[in-house]
């Protein structure tokens, strides 16, 4: 049975009543119901006595959207399938078997649209004159429309209008949303029936122009450039300009969400506490217009017990749904989520990643770039959770060469998002306990689906000691190669080349344009997350970073250079970079140090190896990123000026580097003077404190930040000194300054004395 919608605003009743008129005299046996839905007339309609099986529905709204107001008959219609009409439009009593045919056929699934054409009839027939004739048989004076824009009857199953989301309420007036519709239906692989042009005759009754009406055009100019910007197949059913929501919610939950995030877990160490925090990263996201399907996969029954009581706790979504499986298998569980999901889309969601904010509105803003996209893809930031670790993956464009001869991290699961009917039609292959995803994304593209990047990161992946990807790693490179191996079979060999030049020419990373910084990820990373240390510039605790330090006031009284010779000339002023260290110390505020330490002991480091780094008050480890994060704020406060927080272990790899003692450009016959290894640079700071920061020697000594057997060295060095007795003079003096052995090194920092014969004049 077929129920038929007819939206109305401000229509001359007249034409309403003659339009039902028309298809209550059709007599079809598979008409059972007519609604017509008043979209928020300035006069609310009121129809004349007429057939019981004719509904009216009032909702209130401030804009005209025709495609809203059907969307509002779909799922008020009692039948599952629906025909649509205007209420200008009359239907000949001859039309019945073409009619019924065409009702038979949209129920058999011979075509998705059922579309019917119209005769735009003479102005010179008005409502009623025009109806007097149809319902005698006659035809009317009048043109012909052509096979495209038709709007005036169309058929289509509720099924159909649910999986590709329905007229589009962002359309609004008229125009548009009729031919985006249908542009859908055949982009989803459906078929568009016309029905029999004589056997099924229409007739649209003329009136003045709708462009007359106030906003119309501007409408018109919007929708025009909907239909030319959005090219997704699959939309969101959404009432953004009525009050459908408010009265109708029983309704309008037979609406498909647009996504399901689809979870596969099973029981492990600390699950419950991750997948909450998995769930809870997507709240607020694309209106909520999700639902959350957990599948468990092989966990004990109280396991999905304990499960269940979590999952019930989580109050801001009423989608939520756990089903379970006694097979322990991930893709046996992704193939269930594929078939049990309600979304348009499915969103691969780990049960221990953390999604960004951004990353449903990513995934469906590429698939509106491109109504041929089969899913997308994004960028992905690892972190591990118990050092606090963080690794930026963009990845890179997903095409057979790059899948199967590309190398590097080129995509991941959890950051994947796909239409629900391409994993159905491909779903995972079962017999991949571990490396599933891999396999799938392979046949994927060897099919020829094509799956775009968002340009963006979209998940935070978490490691941890139970994570899949640690304890399952040998299996998951075994599985991996074997799937590349069986995808790399559909190719004939003379194809391989050409598959690996691809893969070389679009070897690089997609750029991703959502940089974030250590702190604004941490935001985002739970806070029991890892070991961190706070950093902060040891400009920021200078008298100099409190209040500009007069001439008068130095620290230190002027005083002349300790060392009568060219000492500055040459390349000397190359290796002194920014302010000289013994400069910075002399001006440490002792004050505000000492209150720094007492939020947070620590010492002075460099970041980073090389010449004259930048100076860092470096916190003691702290564990847990909340307490971390507590404690920076305190010192931000104190010194009033930003620090920076980074994780121990992140810290250790920065400076694991040693220094390239071949940048030191020392030529013959010169050579550079270097102290004795300090693992501590504050040591050695306290003994280069001797030396007067404003003195020519104090503003030309420079730090070396090196990295050996013994972990973090620290050396002074001077610049290049040419002649054997410059060399021992200079040497001598420091020595006596610093307190420190001093000893001579050549090009590439080897040790090499200038001997009595090599000196210079």
């Amino acid at each position: 049975m077929l129920s038929l919608i007819l939206p109305v605003r401000n229509w001359p009743l007249e034409r309403v009543q003659a339009c039902l008129a028309s298809f209550v005299a059709l007599g079809s046996d598979k008409l059972s119901e007519i609604l017509v839905i008043d979209f928020g007339s300035d006069e609310p309609i009121v129809l004349e006595a007429s057939d019981p099986m004719i509904r009216l529905i009032r909702l209130e709204a401030q804009l005209w959207s025709l495609a809203e107001a059907i969307n509002a008959g779909v799922l008020l219609a009692r039948n599952e399938l629906i025909a649509k009409t205007d209420a200008d439009i009359l239907i000949g009593p001859a039309s019945r078997a073409e009619f019924d045919r065409m009702v038979s056929d949209l129920e058999a699934r011979r075509f998705g649209l059922g579309v019917v054409q119209a005769t735009d009839l003479h102005e010179s027939l008005d409502t009623p004159a025009a109806l007097a004739a149809v319902l005698a048989g006659q035809e009317p004076l009048g043109r012909l429309r052509p096979k495209w824009g038709q709007g005036g009857l169309v058929f289509f199953s509720k099924l159909l209008w649910d999986q590709i989301g329905g007229f589009d309420s962002r359309f609004t007036g008229w125009g548009n949303e009729d031919n985006d519709f249908a542009e859908r239906v055949r982009r989803a692989g459906h078929r568009i029936g016309w029905a029999e042009r004589d056997a099924l005759q229409i007739f649209h009754v003329w009136h003045p122009p709708s462009y007359a009406a106030t906003g119309v055009i501007s409408q018109r100019l919007r929708n025009q450039k909907i239909a030319k910007d959005d090219k997704s197949v699959l939309r969101p059913v959404a009432f953004r300009h009525s009050n459908f929501e408010a009265l109708s919610a029983p309704a309008l939950r037979r609406a498909s969400p647009l996504v399901t995030l689809g979870i596969a877990t099973t029981g492990r160490l600390n699950r419950n506490r991750m997948i909450r925090e998995a769930i809870n990263s997507f709240k607020g996201q694309i209106d909520q217009d999700f639902e959350i399907l957990v599948v468990d996969n092989g966990s004990t029954p109280e396991d999905v017990a304990d499960l269940k009581t979590n999952l019930d706790a989580i109050r801001w979504t009423d989608q939520l749904r756990l089903e379970t499986t006694e097979q322990p298998s991930i893709p046996a569980a992704r193939n269930m989520i594929s078939q049990l999901a309600r979304g348009r889309y499915i969103c691969v969601v780990d049960d221990d990643d953390i999604a960004f904010s951004n990353r449903l509105a990513d995934h469906l803003k590429v698939m509106q770039g491109d109504g041929l996209l089969h899913g997308s893809h994004g960028g992905w930031i690892d972190f591990d959770q118990s050092t606090g670790v963080i690794e930026r993956n963009g990845g890179k464009h997903r095409t057979p060469a790059t899948l199967l001869r590309g190398s590097g991290k080129i995509t991941a699961h959890p950051a994947s998002f796909y239409r629900t009917d391409v994993l159905r039609a491909v779903p995972y292959d079962e017999a991949f306990a571990l490396g599933s995803d891999l396999d799938l994304a392979l046949r994927l593209a060897t099919l020829g689906f094509s799956v775009g990047h968002t340009n963006t990161y979209v998940t935070l992946r978490r490691y941890h000691s139970t994570n899949v990807t640690i304890t399952g790693q040998s299996n998951q490179v075994s599985n991996g190669a074997t799937a590349r191996s069986r995808a790399l079979a559909t190719y004939a060999w003379q194809k391989i080349e050409a598959l690996t030049d691809l893969a070389k020419a679009n070897d690089k990373e997609a750029y991703c344009r959502n940089q974030l910084a250590i702190d604004s990820l941490a935001e985002l990373i739970p806070g029991y997350t890892g070991q961190w240390q706070i950093y902060v510039p040891i400009s920021a605790l200078t008298s100099a970073a409190r209040a500009p330090v007069e001439p008068e006031r130095a620290p230190f009284p002027a005083e002349p250079a300790l060392i009568e010779v060219d000492y500055s000339a040459g390349r000397s002023q190359q290796m002194a970079v920014g302010q000289a260290p013994s400069t910075a110390l002399a001006q440490l505020n002792s004050t505000l140090l000492e209150a720094v330490l007492a939020i947070a002991p620590g010492d002075i480091c460099t970041k980073h190896s090389g010449l004259n780094q930048p100076i860092y008050f470096r916190s003691e480890p702290i564990s847990g990123l909340r307490k971390a994060r507590r404690a920076k704020s305190a010192i931000e406060e104190l010194i009033k000026l930003p620090s920076q927080l980074n994780s121990v272990r992140q810290g250790e790899l920065d400076r694991e580097v040693p220094f390239a003692w071949n940048a030191l450009e020392i030529k013959p016959g010169e050579r550079v003077l270097k102290s004795e290894e300090y693992g501590d640079l504050s040591s050695l700071l306290m003994s280069l404190a001797r030396v007067e920061a404003r003195s020519l020697m104090g503003q030309t000594l420079s730090i070396v930040s090196d990295f050996g057997d013994e972990g973090q060295t620290y050396f002074l060095v001077s610049p290049p000194i040419k002649g054997y007795e410059e060399v021992q003079s200079i040497k001598f003096t420091l020595e006596r300054r610093t307190g420190m052995a001093f000893h001579q090194v050549a090009t590439n920092g080897v040790p090499s004395e200038l001997t009595l014969s090599s000196r210079a004049h």
